[in-house]
């Protein structure tokens, strides 16, 4: 049997270093982590001490020191537990643990030779100090949750009923094993240590690594089947007294198969009616993730704030065990306060607020909080809602069905993120309604502008159509006044006569420019699409314009077509732009060749006309097809152009369904390159 112990005692002990020492590595800034640590280590200490192949004297020594240092190690882990930071209570936890150790070594045969049944004087005192100090945790983790509220609150509820049934089971096994001949060293090492490591994993497990979630989940479960079981085994045990006195000579295997198959079914039945009835409540932490992911896999997109407040309460009302999950906006448009005590709070703070942690901080520590009362309206815990990193635009407040107004750390995380969930989605909701009111605004200043241009474009129209007839009047009689019928002019007079003309020229064609374009910016010009055959229609151009190129002593170039192609267009509109654009080749072009061409290029029919003119610069290859535009290169030149041609040019192109580019170089020439639709639609 002493092996036995022996071995355990090894086992226990290096397990219990081992807690100690990954409790450290894992947050060794952390004072709980240390001070559990330093707890764990003194405890593996005073295990392994037994077990040192050293002397007697030496192995009570170390016992004794580490037993003393573990119960004042005990004893500072509550300390931290609980959020006690006085520096002055952690100094008398541990020069207790001194007293005790200073009482251990003047006080002879305490730990090796002292029977559990007469300890001397020495022992007896040694016992009341070392057992005040594993025994004193349970009364201050009981008194101090009645002074806290929250996760905390729970959390220490349950370490203090871990401490209670350790110790309780601890001593109740200690007086039904312990032998009086036996040392009390060897009766403690024996039995104690496997409860006291299996203490230091709960602990560990549970509160050092925060995972009360698990015990909140676990303990209702556990203690639920324990009451099934010992009705079960109860209603059994009183079904079998029956069936004895019922049948006295019944066959016993019968009798207990019977008693069997009645527990498992009262087990089961009352496991059904626990269930039904919700005697113990649990709280499921996979439901509980399960509704928040839920919602955030769904659309983040509403289409109004209605369906977000809909979509919310019907996502966490029922699966969550939650009342009420409330979207509240604020009037972000006329800045007026909803809820103005909670607006200035989250102005300079981004955590969420519990109801029942103010309520406790207003009421026990007498902290002012002025926005309790508009909390306890909108429910447990209120998470602000902002927009972006600042910016409030809102609350997300969550009420439970029950009176338990307890969220655990793990609880609080997920609602957390669905905050932001909400905030993105109350985000996006906002700025779509910004853009619908912005969108409305453009729609009525574009028919406000549409009208005005309209009404800019009638007018000029009319202006340029009066204005057009007497300058045709003005050239006629021009015309008649140069002639020799109306006798001679002097070269003065011819002179004055000929730049008259020459203006009112220029006159007339600006007025039928804007008149083109007007017609065309309001779609007052008919296009009639027809079958075009290529070939003919360049070989009419050509003989068109040959003349007029020659005049000016320039090199006509008619590339000829291919005799199939056929092109699906408005055969009117087409002379027109390469008209335009073979008069702008020979205006500007003094020596040299013009040259026209056209060829298939996919689905489309590419018309190039280049010259060896005074060409265009680069900046302005893009400006050239705007309304009124020339470029220095013109005006140098001295012509007398409208600035409209090749913006005619380019909107009857694409009114064509084609485009049109140019690649040009000062001094060199000019390349324009139409893309018309073979088949036009």
């Amino acid at each position: 049997m002493s092996n036995f112990f022996t071995i355990l005692g090894i086992l226990n002990g290096a397990l219990a270093l081992g807690l100690g020492v990954f409790a450290l590595g894992i947050n060794s800034r952390n004072p709980i982590y240390r001070s559990f640590s330093a707890l764990a280590i003194f405890f593996g200490i005073w295990i392994l001490a037994n077990s040192l192949p050293i002397p007697i004297e030496s192995v009570r020594s170390i016992a004794l020191a580490a037993a003393s240092l573990a119960a004042a190690a005990n004893l500072h882990f509550v300390q931290k537990l609980t959020d006690n930071k006085n520096i002055f209570t952690t100094i008398a936890f541990y020069s207790g643990g001194i007293v005790l150790l200073v009482i251990g070594v003047k006080m002879t045969k305490i730990i090796a030779d002292c029977s559990i049944a007469t300890p001397d004087n020495g022992g007896k005192i040694w016992l009341t100090i070392f057992s005040i100090f594993w025994t004193a945790p349970v009364f201050w983790l009981f008194f101090t949750s009645r002074e806290t509220i929250g996760t905390k609150k729970y959390q220490l509820w349950l370490a203090g009923v871990e401490y209670f049934v350790f110790l309780g089971a601890s001593g109740t096994l200690l007086l039904l094993t312990h032998d009086p001949t036996i040392s009390l060293g060897a009766n403690t090492i024996g039995f104690l240590n496997l409860f006291t490591t299996l203490h230091l994993f709960f602990l560990f497990y549970f509160f050092v690594e925060y995972n009360f979630l698990k015990l909140k989940i676990i303990l209702p479960n556990i203690l639920k089947k324990i009451v099934g079981l010992g009705i079960a085994t109860i209603i059994a045990v009183n079904f079998q007294l029956i069936l004895n006195l019922a049948f006295p000579s019944g066959s016993s295997i019968l009798i207990n198969l019977a008693t069997i198959i009645v527990a498992i079914l009262i087990f089961n039945f009352a496991l059904r009616i626990f269930n039904r009835h919700q005697l113990f409540k649990t709280v499921s932490f996979e439901t509980f993730r399960g509704v928040i992911n839920n919602f955030k896999n769904q659309n983040i997109f509403y289409r109004s704030l209605d369906d977000l407040k809909m979509n919310v309460q019907q996502n966490f009302a029922n699966p969550a065990g939650i009342e009420l999950a409330k979207v509240i906006v604020l009037d972000l448009e006329n800045n007026v306060p909803i809820y103005p005590e909670l607006e200035k709070h989250f102005a300079k703070n981004t955590g969420y607020l519990v109801t029942v942690e103010e309520r406790y901080l207003q009421k026990n520590k007498k902290i002012e909080c002025p926005y309790l009362e508009e909390l306890e309206m909108l429910g447990d815990i209120i998470f602000p809602l902002f927009q972006n990193t600042s910016g409030l635009i809102g609350f997300f407040a969550i009420r439970r069905k029950t009176d338990d107004s307890i969220y655990v750390e793990e609880e609080l995380k997920l609602i957390e993120g669905a905050a932001h969930y909400i905030a993105l989605a109350l985000m996006g909701i906002i700025y779509t309604k910004k853009l619908r009111e912005q969108s409305k605004k453009l729609r009525e200043d574009y028919e406000k502008l549409k009208t005005l241009d309209d009404t800019k474009d009638a007018f000029i129209a009319n202006v340029s159509h009066e204005l057009r007839t007497p300058a045709t009047a003005i050239k006629g009689y021009l015309e008649m006044l140069v002639a020799p019928n109306f006798g001679e002019l002097n070269e003065k007079q011819k002179d004055f006569a000929e730049r008259v003309r020459k203006n009112t020229n220029w006159l007339i064609d600006l007025l039928n420019d804007i008149l083109m374009i007007t017609k065309i910016d309001s779609e007052k010009i008919n296009f009639k699409i027809e079958d075009v055959a290529v070939q003919p229609f360049f070989e009419s151009l050509a003989a068109k314009w040959r003349a007029k190129i020659e005049a000016k002593k320039l090199r006509p170039e008619f590339a000829e077509a291919r005799s199939d192609l056929i092109l699906k267009t408005d055969p009117k509109w087409l002379g027109e732009i390469l008209d335009r654009l073979l008069g702008n080749a020979v205006k500007f072009t003094e020596k040299g060749r013009i040259k026209i061409s056209a060829e298939k290029a996919g689905d489309f029919l590419a018309i190039k006309i280049s010259d060896t003119g005074i060409g265009i610069s680069e900046k302005n290859s893009e400006k050239i097809f705007d309304k009124f535009f020339q470029t220095e290169n013109y005006l140098e030149k001295g012509d007398n152009s409208t600035g409209l041609g090749l913006a005619i040019v380019k909107k009857l192109v694409e009114n064509l369904d084609g485009s049109i580019s140019v690649e040009s170089k000062i001094g060199v020439g000019s390349t324009f390159q139409i893309l018309i639709p073979l088949q036009n639609a």
